[in-house]
């Protein structure tokens, strides 16, 4: 969640609240939203139509479970604005009705004021057809100005076959361009930097017995505004120019005025129906120039992108941000060199920081971030850009899979908290060769395998 480094206005949204509750009695739990009414479910082929009575507020979160022939069952995740009173959801694979569940509930709010209702019963969808679409509809080309509907793998270029390679000795290159220099802060092992003195404080406030929770996974889960990673694209140097446009009274003054190499089909972290007020996060590397281009908030037009802020990255070069300035994350922090990424997984290492996040943050920075961005008081919160890194005493032997080399690189380059959000949630790229059962594993590690370290001088105002 993008959050702004005035305090005058955060304590004005405070005070507006307060008035507000004494006015109505209201109570500081809001109460959650009621169920999604009429719930029905349609197959045919491999396009899933989901419908529900509509109403004007919230959204409509659908997951739907596929028992595959092995007996694993998968789960699929889809956020959709609740005055639409309809999903579509396209199948990996074609799959019979019998093997699919399908359930609902509504949600509203952001952050942690979000409130969500009770599921609705599982049903099995019937057997179609259901109306407008149907498998093998194309998908849009490449810069035509329409939105994909459904988050492309995350380390492949929509209509390409760029992967993402590491080369030997260096940090991973994605297009053929590196994700920041080597020598870059968060590129650099942490595993014998000293352990913090406010280590216990930080730790505690995040919370020792909270678990880790990946927050990306592979495409069948889709995109929502709850997360699942954030997707990202490549473009080659030829990529044409998209005017950018700025919300009123948001970032523009701290961005990198575009037009930036965007096409308006860029997939956008939460998907076509993320809530307009959401991350909405948009990631390009464009080849040749090797250049990060990442957008906040972001919306496409008709032949523009309106965002809240619109920001640049040398990959080779690595300059930070100015002193003082955010970034499409809240900590100044280029976002995709952050992102746990598949092909790094399965290469056997990865080489860098992972993002993480913290509902609380203090009114200080770590460099290589630049930007002040607290929603806490309180001494124990971390500040941004603070590295954490996994004990070297804690037991990861029973790890497999690609869970295993995540796991390592938290002992070995750590986690940095790059934005507000949950406790202990690392950020990855969405791509369909995940294996949900596998990152699972991660989920079992606590607070309290993390320890904070001394990476940088903390800058305090």
């Amino acid at each position: 969640m993008r959050v702004r480094s005035l305090a005058r206005p955060l304590a004005l949204i405070a005070a507006l609240a307060l008035c507000a509750g004494l006015a109505t009695g209201a109570t500081a739990s809001a109460a959650a939203p009621s169920k999604p009414k009429a719930l029905s479910a349609a197959l045919a082929g491999k396009v899933l139509t989901v419908k529900w009575t509509a109403t004007k507020v919230g959204t409509v979160q659908v997951a739907v479970t596929r028992t595959l022939a092995s007996g694993k069952k998968r789960t699929m995740l889809r956020a959709v604005k609740a005055k639409r009173g309809t999903a579509k959801l396209t199948l990996p694979s074609a799959t019979s009705v019998g093997k699919l569940r399908v359930r609902a509930r509504r949600c509203s709010g952001m952050g942690r004021a979000r409130r969500c209702s009770a599921w609705t019963k599982s049903q099995t969808p019937k057997d179609g057809p259901t109306g407008q679409g149907s498998p093998g509809t194309p998908a849009p080309a490449p810069g035509s100005g329409t939105p994909t509907t459904g988050a492309p793998v995350g380390s492949v270029a929509p209509g390409t076959t760029t992967p993402v390679t590491t080369a030997p000795g260096d940090g991973p290159t994605i297009g053929g361009c590196p994700q920041m220099p080597s020598s870059w802060a968060l590129n650099q092992r942490v595993d014998s930097l000293p352990v913090s003195a406010n280590s216990d404080a930080y730790v505690g406030f995040l919370g020792v017995g909270k678990k880790l929770h990946p927050d990306f996974g592979s495409a069948d889960l889709g995109a929502g505004p709850d997360g699942f990673g954030i997707p990202f694209r490549v473009v080659p140097s030829t990529e044409p120019n998209v005017a950018i446009q700025y919300r009123t009274g948001m970032y523009e003054d701290e961005s990198d005025r575009g037009p930036f190499p965007i096409p308006l089909d860029t997939p956008v972290e939460g998907g076509p129906a993320a809530d307009a007020d959401a991350d909405r996060h948009v990631l390009v590397v464009k080849q040749g120039e090797c250049a990060l281009y990442e957008l906040g908030n972001a919306e496409p037009q008709a032949s523009s992108w309106l965002v809240s802020g619109s920001y640049k990255f040398d990959l080779i070069n690595g300059s930070p941000r100015p002193v003082g300035w955010t970034s499409a994350d809240a900590a100044g922090l280029p976002i995709l060199p952050l992102l746990a990424r598949y092909d790094e997984a399965a290469s056997g290492r990865i080489k860098h920081a992972i993002r993480m996040t913290s509902h609380g943050i203090a009114n200080a920075y770590v460099p290589p971030a630049s930007h002040f961005a607290p929603t806490s008081s309180s001494p124990s919160a971390p500040p941004m850009g603070q590295r954490f890194r996994m004990k070297a005493g804690y037991d990861i032997s029973g790890l497999t899979g690609n869970a295993k080399v995540i796991a390592t690189a938290m002992k070995e380059y750590g986690l940095v908290l790059a934005d507000t959000g949950s406790d202990w949630y690392v950020t990855g790229a969405p791509d369909r060769r995940w294996d949900e059962d596998d990152l699972a594993q991660l989920k079992g590690i606590p607070g309290g395998a993390f320890e904070a370290v001394d990476s940088a001088a903390v800058v305090r105002r």
